[in-house]
């Protein structure tokens, strides 16, 4: 069934999410699978990291516990490059409802704001920040990020959507967001 969800997800047209393409239209050479990515964080407080993410996106709740120390790892499903700019995708294959509309906008803000999923696109938008600064020369966030989009498969793949923004929770993080969160982990690349 995901296999069949993924094929219906290659075709989608992407546009009126926010996303300039299919991602069928993604070449090999233009996308990372599973991108890992490491944050220091031997100074993040779990005050100031909610405060910063819920001041920019859908976020009510604190991290648990008080502090971080060590590292934050993770992998990011698909890192696309299109005309110059860098989209993360990430695969959602949660169920929120029987049919299409509660994978509408609505549905979509609640689920991204009652998993904390907005705090996982931050943390992702700001590695890839992190590793674009250090490999590109010239880096402009603006210009070269294109931002994060959830790609929840089932309400994508779901034939009675009449929306063709259905299943897909898109932004482009603020820069004042990726400035905060930047000063609040460690250095990097450490020197």
């Amino acid at each position: 069934r995901v296999a069949d969800w993924l094929g219906t997800v290659l075709e989608h047209d992407l546009g009126p999410s926010g996303l300039p393409f299919r991602l069928r239209d993604i070449g090999l050479a233009e996308s990372t699978r599973e991108l890992p990515f490491l944050l220091g964080a031997g100074r993040v407080s779990n005050r100031r990291l909610s405060e910063i993410v819920s001041h920019h996106m859908p976020f009510d709740g604190l991290v648990a516990g008080d502090a971080w120390t060590g590292y934050l790892n993770g992998f990011i499903d698909v890192l696309a490059r299109h005309e110059g700019r860098y989209w993360i995708l990430d695969w959602k294959s949660n169920w929120l409802g029987d049919g299409a509309p509660a994978y509408g906008p609505e549905g979509l803000e609640a689920v991204v704001r009652g998993h904390g999923y907005a705090m996982q696109m931050a943390l992702y938008a700001l590695a890839v920040h992190r590793w674009l600064r250090a490999r590109l020369p010239g880096y402009d966030y603006a210009r070269d990020f294109g931002g994060v989009a959830l790609l929840f498969l089932r309400g994508v793949a779901d034939p009675r959507a009449q929306d063709p923004s259905t299943g897909v929770y898109s932004l482009h993080p603020p820069r004042t967001m990726i400035d905060a969160l930047d000063e609040v982990f460690d250095p990097w690349p450490a020197s």
